[in-house]
């Protein structure tokens, strides 16, 4: 070789060595202003806005794990619903895993789309060098590698990347997934909460059905919800049993069409953090008559079951569920599983699954699509287990109209008896605590406060507010005590019909002996229906003398009606010429003054 040429390939070959180590030394001063890595002596210790960071998240990978599998099934077409294809792609949730990152996009129709992964550090600045280029698959999912000291991230499309047409998209929190085993042994992906109808007794029945089961967490995603509702997901998830997934999106609801993003996002959630998670809606329960119990069934299955399906039989729902909590006696009846019980058969036409949802690639509704290498999938015999599925027939409902196309005959069939004492003891304790309220009472606010405030802004009533109505039933021979102060003024005579009512208006300390210091805030609805005329020759004339003999004992919640007044008597010392016939606005006063 020439030496002058073998001096040039010398001095390329440094000049490219030292560029290299130049580049590489420059890249560990990025890290090193940005990161301080947990358990590492660091000088970028003295930086104040450097990130922590810990062991786990001291990784990054290459690619994109199962790579060539996801490309062979997007060949497939499977799960391009090219559905709402006006929607703005919104980021929904990210989920950081062992060996790679899912970002969850509110749009159905980007699936196998070109997209760019954008990664941020704690400070939420993008690390420029650390973009991957991917691929929207499945649905709506991007999955990407890891990056070292990552806690933000977002995506970019291709046609979003030129300078023009830059979309830029605010990065979203990571949420940690990178368990080494799960957490949970059983979960259960809720289906999308949306609609008119009232869902908090249909959530309280499921996720205590569930947790009967053996279930110890729930994924909610909420579609559309009122305020009432949402308290009882707001109490499971200060009861460290539920997460919940919010909408915000361009679109006043968000409905059915989107079912398949509530799948998937549930899906990519439940990885490595559940072992084992029962993919049903809100308005189906999982029936196990087999061995044992769930659990045992499962923690059976050979380590290659991906999913395990059940057949479903339908249950006749007639009825919407109330909107609120009104009584005990009213809670009762209003139970599903209580309330309904009229069944078809049991079939395979709509199967449900339980799933591992690592060993899953693809999700349809309610099953999954695609399995990884060597992942099998079983059907569990009925006689270990079907899900009843309750069914409206409100023809204005999604399928409402099923029982126009069943030609079967319905059958009464229950839960086991056992399982439904647990279940209805379990709803009525969680919709007592949650849903059981009243007002402040007045009696409970000291007396500084009373002074010091005006009564408007206490936002309180007193305890006798809450009989505000009540009714007397078959009075006879009905006797009560009225101070001696009361009096009676404006009507000397007055008269008993049909359905008067008797009132106290702002009464300030109302006494009798057995009621002591009660008083009677606010106005009160003494109702007597039904009397007739008393046609007794003694109760012609009927006269008052001091109300000694007609009085109340207990002001409780008296709700019969009278039917027929027989035989009332009292004894004549006042008021000679007062005669009871029929009730005419009968009014009581305090000395002169009405109360």
């Amino acid at each position: 070789m020439h030496p002058n040429r073998q001096k040039t390939i010398v001095f390329v070959s440094f000049f490219i060595l030292n560029w290299l180590l130049f580049h590489q030394l420059r890249r560990v001063k990025i890290i090193e202003r940005n990161f301080i890595l947990q358990g590492a002596v660091n000088k970028s210790l003295k930086l104040s806005n450097a990130c922590i960071v810990p062991y786990w998240n001291q990784v990054t990978t290459d690619d994109v794990t199962h790579s060539d599998e996801f490309k062979k099934w997007r060949a497939t077409g499977f799960g391009d619903t090219n559905n709402l294809i006006d929607a703005e792609s919104r980021l929904l949730s990210a989920f950081v895993y062992p060996e790679e990152i899912s970002i969850i996009t509110t749009a159905l129709y980007t699936f196998g789309k070109p997209a760019t992964c954008r990664y941020y550090d704690c400070n939420r600045i993008e690390i420029h060098s650390a973009r991957f280029k991917s691929v929207v698959w499945p649905l709506s999912v991007i999955t990407c590698p890891r990056r070292l000291g990552i806690e933000y991230v977002s995506v970019s499309f291709e046609d979003e990347e030129e300078e023009d047409n830059q979309v830029i998209r605010e990065p979203i929190p990571l949420v940690f997934r990178a368990y080494e085993k799960p957490i949970h042994e059983i979960s259960v992906c809720v289906g999308p909460l949306y609609g008119n109808e009232s869902k908090w007794l249909e959530t309280i029945e499921y996720v205590e059905h569930y947790r009967l089961l053996g279930a110890t967490f729930f994924y909610f995603n909420l579609f559309n919800m009122n305020d009432y509702d949402r308290k009882i997901i707001d109490d499971y998830e200060r009861l460290g049993l539920a997460e919940s997934t919010k909408y915000v999106t361009e679109y006043l609801r968000v409905g059915w069409m989107s079912h398949l993003l509530q799948t998937h996002e549930c899906h990519h959630r439940s990885k490595f953090h559940s072992k084992w998670v029962i993919n049903m809606d809100i308005d189906e329960r999982l029936v196990y008559t087999g061995p044992f119990n769930l659990k045992h069934y499962l923690k059976s299955m050979p380590p290659n079951i991906g999913e395990i399906s059940f057949s479903t039989n339908r249950v006749l729902k007639t009825e919407k569920i109330p909107e609120k909590y009104t009584s005990e006696a009213k809670l009762l009846s209003d139970m599903m599983f209580i309330k309904y019980n009229k069944t078809t058969e049991i079939s395979w036409y709509n199967l449900k699954g339980v799933i591992r949802p690592e060993l899953v690639a693809s999700l349809f509704f309610h099953w999954s699509f695609f399995q990884f290498e060597g992942v099998k999938v079983m059907s569990v015999p009925k006689r270990f287990g079907h899900v009843r599925h309750y069914r409206n027939v409100d023809g204005s409902a999604l399928n409402g109209n099923w029982m126009d196309f069943y030609n079967g005959t319905l059958r009464e069939t229950r839960l086991a008896s056992s399982f439904e004492k647990k279940l209805a003891k379990a709803v009525r304790k969680r919709v007592k605590y949650v849903y059981d309220q009243r007002m402040i009472r007045c009696e409970e606010i000291p007396n500084w406060v009373t002074v010091r405030y005006r009564r408007e802004l206490l936002d309180c009533k007193f305890k006798i507010s809450k009989f505000l109505e009540f009714k007397i039933p078959e009075l006879q021979n009905f006797r009560v005590s009225i101070p001696k102060n009361l009096r009676i003024s404006e009507l000397q005579i007055f008269r008993i019909s049909e359905s008067q009512t008797f009132r106290f208006s702002k009464s300030q300390n109302f006494r009798n002996p057995e009621t002591r210091n009660l008083r009677i805030s606010d106005f009160q609805i003494f109702q007597i229906p039904e009397l007739q005329k008393p046609r007794n020759s003694e109760s012609q004339n009927l006269r008052i003398s001091k109300f000694q003999n007609l009085g109340f004992s207990d002001f409780q919640n008296y709700k019969n009606p009278i039917p027929k007044y027989q035989k009332f008597k009292s004894p004549i010392s006042r008021n000679h010429n007062l005669r009871i016939s029929e009730i005419q606005n009968f009014r009581i006063s305090r000395r002169g003054q009405s109360f």
